[in-house]
């Protein structure tokens, strides 16, 4: 999803910001493991099913801008 809308550069900054959050979040014992796995896949869902959302009713190809 983030390849239509962050160059590269902002595209492995943003992964390391939402790893580095997940990292945190299992080591101060908020969630386990699992729990930040399943809102990781959660939210990769949800990022595509939007997008394809977004294509079907705009019937707008976006432009990739790197």
């Amino acid at each position: 999803v983030l390849q239509y809308i962050f160059t590269m550069r902002g595209k492995i900054t943003l992964f390391a910001m939402a790893s580095l959050i997940a990292f945190t979040r299992i080591y101060t014992g908020v969630h386990y493991p699992a729990d930040v796995f399943a809102g990781a896949i959660l939210g990769t869902l949800v990022g595509f099913s939007a997008l394809l959302l977004l294509k079907k009713f705009l019937k707008h190809e976006f432009v990739r801008m790197n």
